[in-house]
């Protein structure tokens, strides 16, 4: 359990701050014997939907004899966390064990068959880049994920049967949330929403069993509570990180206190660290990509390299410019040259000195700014937020770039404008509609083709049409200033391939409450019971 790094805390904001942790001491666990069960109030035992089907026997794959205590341990203390039970059903799930980092081992489920005949459940996570973005901009946060979370969450007897395996002591199967299954996250995910429902985007992020406490956005001058050496910032925090532990403790859950982080100025998500000023690169990411062997002995280790730097991509200008080199060597034979071993040090360089992007402020006066341009190859863009002409301090939201298919690297450099900005607003719709923005290009003809009355071109009249969807000002920038935008979009594209249209958002609202018998403290806690399948 962490509790700040060195200085982040007075010495009275600290002691504070372990006196609530200790007064929620039932939110957390530190063995499988302690973890919690999500309480019958909140949700009923999850049941695994599928079609109809002939049950399945698996093989049974041998396990390593020098490592049967290791292995009977596992499932004993399994066993005696209620984790499995005995099975005498028609089914037999084949599993294995894997070695971890440290050198134990750990079982794994083949859940392949059960996956093949089961029935998709629709909710997907947060997207990643939308979760990093809706933490930046605070003071500090506390962090933590569930022990053994799907362990934590009860599967209906009906479902059981299908997750059995054949083990030394004999047929056992789960009790809990399948690992490995293909609904498991979604229905984690629905778990860990609707405890913190009420505290959701202000105040908590959660992503399946991540949970991201927020402190405030401003730290108020570091002024603190009259008569204490109490930051008001840090007040502010506690209640909400008071409040938020007991929620997940009234749900019957824990989090893992060996992982459990109670305040830090900065928080790690997949390759992005997220503080107050915005989202920065991990360092540890910018290492490993630094001490990455060039040339790699093999396209893999090429493929590996490419992987670990699209972690980064949002931060590095002209990430696709820089990389093309390498993207050409995935196809056909893998030869090395001079020019792929000048971009994989130019891509280590450019690791180094990437920008801090910033998350829109929806509630500020500053606009919008969207830098488009485009060549035969590819459209580029840049998302700021401030307006320079105004005295304003421009700050990056995100930049990136999309290659042009064949048919659409055929057109005049007019149509390539348009089609470029239509592609880069699209891309962006989810960040621009209903705000003002002002639309940088260095084309002087696109003002009069988008508000023109009668364009020939059906293709173009669509695009001005979606583009007259959006609230936004054109502003002609000359091709000397206009270099950002440009640099993106002057890059070769291996695949690419042209923009569908937008679908309509179609929600589909179709829930069944469940019924359930509990106290008035419970129900006030837990809400309507609303972690469930939609109608088939």
């Amino acid at each position: 359990m962490n509790f700040g790094p060195p200085g982040f805390l007075h010495d009275d904001e600290k002691e504070a701050l372990i006196k609530v942790t200790l007064h929620h001491e039932m939110a957390f666990s530190f063995d499988r014997s302690e973890k919690g069960l999500l309480k019958a109030t909140y949700a009923d035992p999850y049941q695994i939907r599928t079609v109809s089907h002939e049950p399945w026997i698996g093989k049974t794959i041998p396990f390593p004899k020098s490592r049967i205590k290791e292995i009977r341990d596992i499932y004993a203390e399994q066993i005696e966390a209620g984790d499995i039970e005995p099975a005498d059903g028609p089914y037999v799930t084949p599993h294995f064990f894997v070695a971890k980092k440290n050198g134990a081992i750990r079982k794994v489920v083949d859940m392949s068959a059960l996956n093949a005949v089961t029935i998709r459940d629709a909710n997907v996570p947060p997207n990643l880049n939308d979760f990093c973005e809706a933490l930046s901009g605070r003071v500090c946060y506390g962090s933590g994920d569930g022990h053994s979370f799907f362990d934590q969450i009860v599967l209906h007897p009906d479902s059981r049967p299908m997750t059995a395996i054949r083990t030394i002591h004999g047929m056992y199967q789960s009790t809990r949330l399948p690992q490995g299954a293909t609904n498991s996250p979604a229905y984690a995910q629905r778990v860990s929403t609707h405890i913190y429902l009420d505290e959701l985007s202000e105040n908590v992020q959660v992503f399946v069993d991540d949970i991201v406490f927020k402190g405030p956005r401003s730290d108020q001058g570091n002024k603190t509570l009259e008569g204490t050496n109490l930051r008001l910032w840090f007040l502010e925090y506690l209640r909400t990180y008071s409040r938020c532990l007991r929620r997940y403790e009234h749900a019957g859950l824990t989090l893992s206190g060996e992982k459990f982080v109670a305040i830090t100025p900065r928080v790690s998500i997949t390759g992005v660290v997220i503080d107050r000023n915005g989202k920065h690169s991990d360092p540890e990411k910018v290492a490993k990509l630094e001490n990455w062997p060039c040339p790699p002995p093999n396209i893999s280790s090429l493929r590996g390299f490419l992987g670990l730097a699209n972690y980064l991509r949002p931060f590095i200008r002209g990430f696709a410019t820089i990389d093309a080199p390498l993207r050409k060597l995935l196809t056909g034979r893998f030869r090395w040259n001079d020019g792929a071993s000048a971009a994989m040090e130019n891509l280590k360089e450019a690791a180094k000195t990437q920008p801090i992007l910033v998350a829109i402020d929806y509630t500020s006066s500053e606009p919008l700014v969207l830098a488009v341009d485009s060549s035969q190859l590819a459209a580029g863009w840049a998302l700021f937020q401030g307006d320079t002409q105004e005295g304003q301090l421009r700050k990056l939201n995100q930049y990136g770039s999309v290659g042009f298919s064949d048919v659409e690297s055929r057109y005049s450099q007019p149509q390539l404008e348009l089609c470029g900005v239509f592609k880069a607003v699209k891309h962006l719709r989810h960040s621009l509609y209903g705000v003002f923005f002002i639309l940088e290009v260095d084309a002087a003809s696109l003002r009069q083709m988008i508000n023109s009355p009668d364009i020939p071109n059906a293709a173009m009249t669509r695009w001005v049409q979606y583009l007259k969807l959006f609230d936004h000002e054109i502003r002609h920038v000359p091709a000397h200033r206009h270099t950002l935008p440009d640099g993106l979009s002057r890059t070769d594209f291996d695949t690419v391939s042209p923009a569908g249209e937008w679908p309509p958002d179609k929600i589909g609202l179709d829930v069944r409450p469940r019924n359930f018998d509990s106290s008035d403290d419970d129900k006030t806690m837990a809400g309507e019971k609303q972690i469930q399948h939609a109608t088939p």
